[in-house]
């Protein structure tokens, strides 16, 4: 057993909180942890952004990181819930196989994919990452382990996907993959010019799989917000060049650039950002539309700069997600830009995807049948106000916030935007009576009672 003090916080370094982890290799010691100590946290690689995977005590699943089982005819893996998505492609794209759902960053444990229930660029096809999931093993705060599936305890499965680890410990998982031809995907851009062209393009059917769209917020014209659609799909092994024919598995791998150390907090700043926005528009239209990349250049462009969260400084910053369901998303994001026009706290990133059919089961998962967007804000002391401004927006809009993201949601936000919090909170006082099981998101909001 491993036991580490120290400062500890989600990728956003807000908040930062001390507290002690615990790594033990091997299901008898983890047992031992959860059976004699007061409080745990469950906590994966530590890449929410918020306070999902903070407490006084961390229980970490990074040392359950083996592959158990993998059918190469069915594409049914089975696998500890501290194994990285990096371990699981490297180990199954030379297969022909690949992760149904991916988010933005492959750094990320499975057991982490299931508690935030994650989405990635195609929920329209594929939806989150609980639609493939076909297994779960918990430890409970009993310490006894139990078995649940969509058919198996099915309340404490759909409690526990996108759950943020609030009914027991992920011990292992079982989930499907997909079947794929190469390693390689095509992508292609459309530019437009304003948010209505955006969702236009977003709704409009195509061959491709995936889609999702940067948005420029420092750069409008007429109070219009131009963005860059991208799409990708993956590639089959005939449309592939004879050069890549040759190796139609071959995952190429990402150059590493890293950043240091924390940068000065007046590095990053909006006009900085407003800059490269005009720069990133230009190089774009100058590039060929129709490009073939490897998959980590498409899902994951950000995991060639390590620490890159350190570019905001000391001081870290919020992601804010929200998701608007059809027919108000577009109308709910225009109130939103028109809000940030009007602070000085300016959105240095903005992502928009959409999402298609939820699963009606599911009880704190983050989509709802509409579209998400993405905000990336340092943090000021001003912040704070702008984002409840938007909270308010979004519930007008029949919205909700993004657990894995949240920093600062109130629990009045949490109870209007999750229409089945009471639900869930009924099978963690089932599960997790003592809330033995607790994080500082949710001693903050308040939403386990």
């Amino acid at each position: 057993m491993v036991v580490q003090k120290n400062k500890f916080s989600g990728w956003g370094n807000y908040p930062v909180s001390q507290g002690a982890m615990l790594e033990s290799e091997g299901f008898y010691k983890i047992q031992q942890h959860v059976s004699t100590a007061e409080q745990l946290t469950a906590r994966g690689n530590g890449k929410s952004y918020g306070d999902s995977a903070l407490g006084t005590c961390l229980l970490s699943s990074l040392r359950l990181n083996k592959i158990l089982n993998f059918d190469k005819n069915d594409g049914c893996i089975t696998c500890e819930s501290g194994v990285l998505l990096s371990q699981i492609l490297e180990r199954i794209v030379n297969e022909g196989y690949f992760l149904p759902v991916v988010p933005g960053t492959q750094w990320i444990t499975i057991g982490g994919a299931i508690a935030s229930d994650v989405h990635g660029k195609n929920h329209i096809a594929q939806g989150s990452f609980s639609k493939h999931v076909t297994e779960i093993k918990l430890l409970l705060a009993c310490g006894n382990t139990i078995v649940c599936s969509k058919t198996i305890e099915p309340d404490l499965f759909w409690a526990t996907v996108g759950g943020m680890g609030l009914t027991g410990f992920i011990l292992e998982a079982t989930f499907l993959l997909s079947k794929i031809q190469t390693a390689y995907l095509q992508t292609e851009n459309i530019f437009c010019q304003n948010l209505s062209q955006i969702f236009r393009v977003l709704e409009e059917k195509n061959t491709y799989e995936y889609k999702v769209t940067w948005l420029d917020t420092l750069n409008p014209k007429n109070n219009s917000y131009r963005g860059i659609v991208s799409f990708a799909r993956h590639l089959l092994q005939d449309e592939l060049s004879e050069a890549l024919k040759q190796n139609p598995f071959l995952q190429k791998h990402q150059k590493k650039y890293s950043v240091p150390f924390f940068l000065p907090s007046w590095f990053l700043n909006w006009r900085l950002i407003k800059f490269f926005n005009l720069i990133k528009w230009d190089l774009q239209l100058r590039v060929k539309n129709k490009v073939t990349v490897s998959y980590p250049d498409f899902f994951f462009p950000l995991d060639s700069i390590l620490h890159w969260n350190r570019i905001y400084g000391r001081n870290g910053f919020l992601q804010y997600q929200f998701v608007l369901p059809n027919p108000f998303a577009e109308e709910g994001t225009q109130k939103v830009l028109d809000e940030l026009f009007t602070s000085n706290d300016k959105c240095l990133l903005a992502v928009i995807k959409q999402f298609g059919e939820c699963d009606e089961h599911s009880l704190l998962s983050f989509p709802l049948k509409g579209f998400t967007v993405s905000l990336d804000f340092k943090r000021t002391v001003s912040l704070f106000a702008l984002l409840n401004k938007l909270d308010e927006i979004v519930l007008k809009y029949g919205g909700r916030i993004y657990l894995a993201k949240d920093a600062r949601m109130s629990l009045t936000t949490m109870e209007k935007g999750y229409a089945k919090l009471k639900e869930f909170q009924n099978v963690v006082k089932k599960f997790n009576p003592t809330k033995k099981f607790i994080s500082a998101q949710a001693e903050r909001i308040g939403y386990i009672k």
